[in-house]
């Protein structure tokens, strides 16, 4: 009787553990499925914003590289502007050095072609009245000076014009008197006006 009682006892146990053993085994398993539900919802709800977040960042870095690139380029073409503004002004600096060659060369010219037809003379009175804008020279219409007459320097430098002629006299009004004008032009700009004197 005893040998009964204990064998139903072990069988009982037995029962209980693999009871509790599928019972743990169940849970495990709901737990795992209520995981991985919680898991996909959660990824469900996140992956749209994941795509979004990721969509914008490739944009601004895309834009940022493209502004970038655009900047760059920007000061390169500033940059290469400056160089031809640079070469075009040195050209026009050349040119004009090259007709200004030009000129000296015809001024040389014709200071050898107007030697044999001038007139050399000397000053012998200026007019202190009037701050030195006119002088005298001892040459005159015996000589063969004429009013309007122009009036050079021994190097060639135009320095006014004859105004009054008497057979021994010649008055020469200086190109520095406010009532003359001549025409000029500005090397550095290549622009054309008239120059007024200013006296003194």
């Amino acid at each position: 009787m005893k040998t009964i009682s204990r064998q139903a006892s072990s069988l009982l146990l037995l029962i209980g553990l693999l009871f509790g053993f599928f019972v743990m085994i169940s849970y495990q398993v709901n737990r795992a499925k209520t995981a991985n539900t919680v898991e996909s919802a959660i990824q469900t709800v996140v992956s749209p914003a994941h795509r979004l977040i990721s969509g914008l960042w490739i944009r601004v870095s895309s834009g940022w590289s493209d502004y970038v690139a655009l900047t760059s380029q920007a000061a390169a073409a500033d940059a290469l502007q400056q160089r031809v503004t640079y070469l075009e002004r040195r050209i026009m600096t050349l040119e004009e050095t090259s007709r200004e060659n030009s000129r000296l060369k015809e001024l040389l010219n014709l200071q050898d072609r107007i030697k044999p037809h001038s007139i050399a003379s000397q000053i012998i009175g200026r007019d202190m009245a009037h701050g030195y804008e006119t002088f005298t020279v001892n040459r005159g219409s015996r000589d063969g000076v004429e009013i309007g007459s122009g009036v050079i320097s021994t190097t060639g430098i135009v320095v006014g014009r004859v105004i009054q002629v008497s057979p021994w006299t010649a008055m020469v009004q200086l190109i520095t008197n406010p009532r003359n004008a001549f025409g000029a032009k500005i090397v550095r700009t290549l622009a054309h006006g008239v120059v007024h004197g200013a006296g003194g």
